[in-house]
């Protein structure tokens, strides 16, 4: 959802600080920024006339690198945040935001150029879906997964109170973005859970591209599931909370001292 959303909507949800966003027309050659140079990109046909094209901030620099385009422009405003300093700029293009690496100083109404290569930016349509990205090394598009399936916990489930849950279909297409909303207890960790490969549903199956994944494990379907929060237990020590998976995965206690010893070097 990051490197390639699905739509404007789901761009603007994970990208901090925001995408900047342009307005653009199709041509012939390329893609026309509004009031300013053209981007020598090749378009699917089917792209609508009217455009946005979102270039990230971290994509945006003052100094040039071969392939760059140049956008002149003003400081509006310059912020140091952590290691990072973020340039505001007013350009024939519109508003920019540039994410430079470290600390930098910039002298408020000074004249600076911004620079950024076109095979880096995103293109979306008319209607705002991705119509173009930039092509990342070992790109690899995500599974589309479907789901047709119910889980119980109880091994012969006769009613509806039985079920974790209950009859459900579901699609997630490559590159969107997706919210699970409910109560506690309605099932969302449980359809996650089988999605991860971490459960097996009691009925039905799990398709990645089509293909049956549902007895699969996580690794075998090359995905991943990351919580909310991090689960610490405070009655454990550090040494405790972190040798816990190595416990759960019944490694032999041997290999848990060891670990152990490692760690203050880590930390120094």
């Amino acid at each position: 959802v990051f490197h390639k959303p699905a739509s404007l909507r789901v761009a603007r949800a994970f990208s901090d600080p925001p995408m900047n966003l342009l307005s653009a027309m199709a041509t012939p050659g390329g893609v026309q920024l509004e009031g300013g140079p053209l981007l020598a990109l090749g378009l699917a046909s089917k792209a609508t006339p009217k455009l946005t094209v979102g270039m990230r901030a971290s994509a945006v620099r003052v100094q040039a690198q071969p392939g760059d385009v140049a956008l002149p422009g003003k400081v509006e405003l310059a912020e140091i945040s952590g290691s990072d300093t973020f340039v505001h700029v007013h350009t024939l293009v519109g508003e920019l935001v540039a994410q430079l690496t470290g600390v930098h100083h910039f002298e408020l109404g000074a004249q600076v150029t911004l620079y950024f290569n076109p095979a880096q930016v995103y293109v979306f349509d008319a209607q705002g879906m991705l119509v173009l990205a930039p092509v990342r090394g070992g790109d690899v598009d995500m599974a589309r997964i479907e789901l047709d399936l119910a889980h119980a916990y109880r091994r012969d489930p006769k009613q509806d109170s039985d079920y974790a849950l209950l009859p459900l279909k579901m699609a997630f297409e490559d590159g969107g973005a997706y919210a699970l909303l409910g109560p506690s207890g309605c099932g969302k960790t449980t359809l996650l859970n089988i999605m991860s490969g971490l459960v097996t549903p009691s009925q039905g199956s799990v398709l990645f591209d089509g293909r049956d994944v549902t007895s699969a494990s996580p690794q075998q379907r090359n995905i991943a599931q990351v919580f909310q929060f991090p689960v610490i237990y405070d009655t454990m020590t550090v040494a405790e909370n972190l040798a816990f998976p190595c416990a759960t995965a019944r490694c032999p206690r041997s290999r848990l001292p060891n670990a152990w010893a490692r760690l203050p070097r880590c930390w120094k």
